[in-house]
């Protein structure tokens, strides 16, 4: 008994292992429970079959106190997430969530009524893994009235129809429609190695083998 314990902590180990040398950045994919992986060009996107949280992005979330945040990501830890929130174009408090903590992510689908499509943490497995890609988003800056003497920040955030990007103007979010946001540049090698670690995070997470395929 013994030695097939000790048996599966070394198989165990060895996929940490193999996850360790892909080399090393911490991500999170979030993936519908039953569904299969899917790597696509945008993975920025909401997808039930994956899509990544990117850093330096705005994310609209409920905890389960139901306090509601508009948080933006700044580093990813196992089963932890450190956010700063963003008012009056000045950082504020610092915030580390646990993954657990979030019961609901919110997709905005309109600007001007704010409708929004709800995400049910619940029904999602959080896949936390390292691979060589590093998921962020870059701020752009620019003039957004006639009199402004300095650029504002532009934040990437998360939406029903992707990645927009939003000013801020007396603690509100308003949608900038002048810049468009450009997906990053990932080599088909950097595709394949996250793959390789998201496929083996979610085995060991729930304790099966899955396939995944990558979408041209």
């Amino acid at each position: 008994m013994m030695r097939i314990l000790a048996l599966l902590l070394i198989i165990i180990l060895s996929r940490f292992n193999t996850l360790g040398q892909l080399d090393s950045t911490w991500n999170l994919l979030i993936v519908k429970k039953g569904k299969q992986i899917e790597l696509k060009d945008d993975m920025a996107k909401y997808s039930s079959s994956g899509f990544y949280l990117h850093r330096n992005c705005l994310y609209d979330v409920i905890l389960l106190n139901e306090a509601m945040h508009t948080l933006k990501l700044i580093g990813i830890r196992p089963d932890s997430l450190t956010f700063i929130s963003i008012a009056n174009n000045t950082v504020r408090d610092t915030l580390v969530i646990h993954y657990k903590e979030i019961d609901k992510i919110l997709l905005v689908k309109n600007w001007l009524s704010n409708s929004r499509k709800e995400i049910k943490c619940a029904k999602y497995n959080f896949v936390f893994h390292k691979s060589p890609i590093n998921y962020t988003f870059p701020s752009k800056y620019d003039y957004i009235f006639s009199v402004d003497e300095k650029m504002s920040e532009l934040h990437p955030r998360l939406t029903h129809q992707g990645i927009k990007y939003f000013y801020e103007y007396q603690g509100k979010l308003y949608f900038h429609s002048s810049i468009e946001v450009q997906q990053p540049n990932i080599s088909n090698k950097e595709k394949a190695n996250a793959l390789k670690a998201a496929a083996i995070a979610l085995d060991l997470l729930i304790n099966r083998r899955i396939t995944v395929t990558i979408r041209k």
